[in-house]
């Protein structure tokens, strides 16, 4: 139900990038990884600032075991948005990561 609403979210305004970003989330919880990235990837395009996109599509790499993608978009949220260090270190999302000596460079 949350992906129809988004999906005519972005019908109705294409050039929202939070809507991009939702729907992105969203499919990251359904472990649809890559249409998850194809719709954060739309949302970074629209807004290049768009600190939860950078953090959500590293999300969707670490889930897909991408760690050098994951650990790139997470370097770019965390300039964006500091908050994101403290948010990595129990984000589920990034458990397969927590004990990688390259993911406590950048979130320490």
């Amino acid at each position: 139900e949350a992906l129809k609403a988004l999906e005519k979210a972005i019908e109705l305004n294409p050039k929202n990038d939070m809507a991009w970003n939702n729907q992105g989330l969203t499919l990251n919880n359904l472990k649809r990884y890559e249409e998850a990235l194809k719709a954060l990837e739309k949302a970074i395009e629209l807004n290049p600032k768009n600190d939860i996109a950078w953090y959500n599509i590293a999300c969707g790499n670490s889930l897909k075991n991408d760690k050098q993608n994951a650990l790139k978009n997470l370097e770019q949220a965390i300039r964006l948005n500091t908050k994101f260090k403290e948010n990595a270190k129990t984000d589920e999302d990034f458990k397969n990561l927590w004990e990688d000596d390259d993911f406590k460079k950048i979130v320490n």
